[in-house]
């Protein structure tokens, strides 16, 4: 399985006002454009068609803290759209780039269970996701990181 993107996110005051991502989905090539209209956010997608959303729609992109305050989120992948709910984890411990670090743990369901890691300068260090029925972790390197490092996170 092999899945390689590039997308680009424009904000103005905390809001998504432009989207675009090419998506190559194992073979499967996939294109989303959004942009802000009035009160809506109108969304194209090759694989649904088009579709308008609330103006605080967000990209379903946990690296953005935008995430966390959005009840409706916009899939980076097909432009689809999926309610969220957003739990605060409360903190917990996590080694990073093999450094132990408290940070705050937030979980966001929609179509996927994803967990978020947010450190004491509000920076997300990690996340969790699923794919494919497989669990994925994406966790922030510094450069000065060692190859190799090993991230350890809790279990949700």
């Amino acid at each position: 399985y092999r899945q390689e993107a590039a997308r680009e996110e424009r904000w103005q005051r905390h809001r998504l006002v432009g989207f675009q991502s090419a998506t190559d989905d194992n073979g499967t090539a996939i294109s989303v454009r959004g942009h802000a209209e009035g009160d809506h956010f109108v969304i194209q997608s090759s694989s649904n068609g088009t579709l308008t959303a609330p103006a605080r729609v967000y990209p379903s992109n946990p690296w953005s803290p935008f995430l966390l305050q959005s009840g409706t989120l916009m899939s980076t992948k097909t432009g689809r759209l999926h309610s969220a709910v957003v739990k605060d984890g409360g903190d917990v411990n996590v080694t990073l780039d093999g450094r132990p670090m408290r940070v705050h743990q937030w979980f966001v369901d929609d179509e996927k269970h994803q967990v978020v890691w947010i450190d004491g300068r509000d920076v997300i260090v990690a996340f969790q996701t699923q794919e494919k029925g497989q669990t994925i972790n994406f966790v922030l390197k510094s450069e000065a990181a060692e190859d190799g490092a090993i991230a350890t996170l809790p279990e949700p």
